[in-house]
């Protein structure tokens, strides 16, 4: 796991709250496709907004959110939620406090012992939105089998009662579907197949290009 002690832990204050601080990576990884996404968001109807992502566009969708409802009357949508998938800790408190303030309706997925919403790691200054919904098996046996965390972003009675969490596997498999490093794979296959050594590598090779931003 050498890309997570290489990680980067940058912050960047871009938001006119400079007390809010965002992974820098993460933030220019967003800006180089918000053009585009503004762009698109300006032609469709103005109904309920649902962002989401996983990984790294975990992270992105949740920054998108964030951008749309700081602007002028949230860009004309009803409403904006999140539904993330194996999101990496995406900013500080202040950012986690905005977030839930403007973002009520957010939900951050995790899965059993996924390695990537352990970093970057709290020392860092880093805090999660809330609020998690954490599935506490592998295999998803049991379609009920999951929690409903507190609204604090790091509850203590989910993901981070973990004290070791390492598992790329849990990080590449969610609600049943296996996510390939080029997009989800197909999913009768994900329900028969079990990650191969390949995948595993793909995977740790995700990762990394993930982390070093």
């Amino acid at each position: 796991m050498n890309w997570v002690a290489d990680m980067d832990i940058l912050k960047t204050a871009p938001f006119e709250d400079k007390d809010i601080e965002v992974h820098r990576g993460f933030y220019l990884a967003y800006m180089q496709l918000r053009e585009r996404i503004m762009r698109y968001l300006e032609g469709v109807p103005k109904v309920d907004l649902v962002v989401t992502g996983h990984s790294l566009g975990a992270s992105m969708a949740s920054l998108c959110a964030f951008d749309i409802v700081t602007q002028p009357d949230r860009m004309g949508f009803k409403s904006v939620s999140t539904i993330t998938y194996g999101e990496p800790r995406t900013g500080n408190l202040a950012f986690h406090k905005a977030f839930s303030r403007l973002i009520p309706d957010s939900w951050r997925v995790t899965h059993y012992k996924d390695v990537v919403p352990k970093v970057p790691f709290q020392s860092f200054g880093f805090y999660h939105t809330a609020r998690e919904i954490w599935y506490s098996s592998r295999d998803y046996e049991k379609t009920d089998d999951y929690q409903v965390c507190d609204g604090s972003g790091e509850d203590p009675k989910c993901q981070n009662s973990l004290w070791f969490a390492t598992s790329v596997q849990d990080h590449l498999y969610y609600i049943g579907v296996y996510l390939g490093t080029g997009g989800c794979l197909d999913p009768v296959a994900s329900l028969a197949d079990r990650p191969s050594a390949t995948t595993e590598q793909q995977g740790q090779a995700h990762l990394a290009r993930t982390m070093e931003l």
